[in-house]
């Protein structure tokens, strides 16, 4: 299992999908990189509306997130993952450094 954490901001609203099984769909920027190679990638989210409904139902385009989420692929110009959410903590600015407001919980089959 390949796990990442991903600090970023919502490219978007959080979109219910409908399937059998109720999820989230969702992208967040994340900038890698630093002065001239400073670049945007994007992680595309799925997440499970049963766990984390609560949380993800508030999110607006923008918000400001960090989570862990298990890399399910790579696009073919390195430039977007593919994920499923293991855990979010919502992000609010505090003068120029990030404060944790709230977040979801880990998943019950986690062996630590």
């Amino acid at each position: 299992m390949f796990l990442i954490t991903a600090v970023g901001n919502l490219g978007g609203d959080p979109k219910i999908q409908e399937t059998p099984f109720r999820h989230f769909r969702f992208s967040v920027a994340v900038q890698a990189g630093w002065g001239e190679r400073k670049e945007t990638v994007w992680v595309n989210i799925k997440a499970d509306e049963r766990r984390f409904g609560t949380v993800l139902g508030n999110l607006a385009k923008g918000s400001k997130v960090a989570m862990v989420c298990r890399v399910t692929g790579v696009s073919e110009d390195r430039k977007s993952f593919f994920a499923d959410l293991v855990d979010v903590t919502l992000m609010a600015q505090s003068g120029n450094r990030p404060a944790v407001v709230g977040g979801g919980s880990f998943d019950e089959e986690m062996p630590f």
